[in-house]
């Protein structure tokens, strides 16, 4: 109803006018609904990349680690020339994927090296095997191998 708000003078027209001018407007909201979806899709990508970016700049902090009451001793005496340490307990990390499409549009962007992904040899092989001739993928291409 918002694209033909004035039908009055829209049903005074020639019946040609009138399906060019109808076209015309539909045309038009479609093109604006689509810039606005991709406009949409562009910041939200500007957004996880942002997080992204954020995340992997952020610093990580070893979870706490919850010990028992400490015990109560007796001080040892210590001898001036020695200082005393402290041993700090080393925490490692280890990396964990868990937004796949995140990970390649960081690689995509240029935020992550693409050695960071590997191929499944088996799982491809088995999918060409499957598929024979009919295999496409993009960045893929068939090879003969001897049997």
């Amino acid at each position: 109803m918002f694209l033909f708000n004035d039908v009055q003078q829209l049903v005074m027209k020639a019946n040609d006018d009138l399906v060019a001018l109808i076209k015309v407007r539909i045309s038009e909201h479609q093109k604006a609904e689509e810039q606005k979806a991709e406009a949409q899709r562009e910041q939200i990508r500007q957004q996880e990349l942002q997080r992204i970016a954020d995340e992997a700049s952020a610093p990580i902090e070893p979870a706490p680690v919850n010990s028992p009451a400490p015990v109560k001793a007796a001080a040892p005496v210590q001898s001036p020339s020695k200082p005393a340490t402290s041993t700090a307990v080393q925490v490692n990390l280890q990396a964990e994927v868990f937004d796949l499409e995140a990970l390649i549009h960081a690689i995509a962007g240029g935020h992550a090296p693409i050695s960071v992904l590997t191929v499944d040899w088996e799982k491809l092989d088995a999918m060409v095997a499957a598929q024979r001739d009919k295999f496409s993928m993009a960045g893929v291409r068939l090879v003969k191998v001897a049997a």
